[in-house]
């Protein structure tokens, strides 16, 4: 049974186990000097969405970038797609039989636009609840209208996303 990416599930205080629980994983594979945030809907209290653990790892340089992605191909990380991102490379995983759960990791340069807009959202949406439950809101009505079509969804909170990635980052 396949991991159903595109339908909502509420928040859940598990996010935070399963996030330290893969955090643990990479911190055995990957370069020490390496840094590990977890980011997205799952990183945020009481924010509903698709339930995928969001992972953002942070390098200092290309070398790192390269040697990450290599390393997370030797233990089994799908390399995925990123749509308009130069910063970035991006892995999934699957997990479980019965209980399905997906995990993203995200890896760019500490510092790089991309570090910047994850990390600075996560914590204006963890810090402006009504904001985030706003969000969660346009998400749900995503989920809906784009019906398993992940260009879609990303597309219909696309507007909702850059007002608040323009706050954040003062543009």
């Amino acid at each position: 049974m396949k991991f159903k990416k595109y339908v909502f599930r509420d928040y859940s205080p598990k996010y935070i186990m399963l996030f330290d629980k893969e955090k643990r994983k990479l911190k055995k594979i990957l370069p020490k000097n390496c840094r590990i945030e977890h980011v997205g809907s799952t990183s945020v209290k009481n924010l509903g969405g698709k339930g995928v653990i969001d992972i953002l790892v942070g390098t200092k340089d290309k070398k790192g970038i390269i040697q990450i992605k290599k390393l997370l191909e030797k233990n089994k990380y799908k390399s995925a797609e990123v749509r308009g991102r130069r910063d970035k490379l991006s892995f999934e995983r699957d997990y479980g039989i019965f209980i399905r759960r997906k995990v993203h990791i995200h890896i760019t340069f500490v510092n790089s636009p991309t570090w910047k807009e994850y990390i600075l959202t996560r914590n204006f949406l963890r810090k402006n609840s009504e904001i985030a439950k706003e969000y969660e809101k346009i998400k749900k009505e995503a989920l809906k209208f784009t019906k398993q079509n992940g260009k879609k969804y990303q597309n219909y909170k696309r507007k909702f996303l850059n007002k608040i990635k323009r706050k954040v980052l003062k543009k």
